[in-house]
């Protein structure tokens, strides 16, 4: 009896722009799990997860590693003590 062809998946073009938020920009926001503040470059979409949360990984330039951020925990309009911090960090991280 000859075998039956499995169907191959559909490649899914990925997701350029999320709740106004594109694919490559930079954002102040509240990291999860441990809620630290953090400043990142967004390169990648993570959507309707088990939690029901919608997510986005980053490139964090104040710890300098790949972290996970909640789109309701970006940070829309930093306060000058949030921008304090990111300098500091950069300072203390790149010299």
């Amino acid at each position: 009896m000859a075998r039956k062809k499995k169907t191959k998946k559909k490649d899914e073009a990925p997701l350029e722009e999320h709740h106004g938020i594109k694919m490559g920009d930079k954002v102040f926001v509240h990291r999860y799990p441990d809620n630290k503040l953090s400043y990142g470059k967004i390169n990648s979409f993570h959507l309707k997860q088990k939690d029901g949360g919608d997510y986005f990984g980053f490139f964090c330039e104040m710890c300098g590693s790949f972290r996970l951020g909640s789109f309701d925990d970006i940070i829309h309009d930093p306060t000058k003590d949030q921008q304090r911090k990111l300098k500091m960090a950069r300072a203390k991280l790149y010299g």
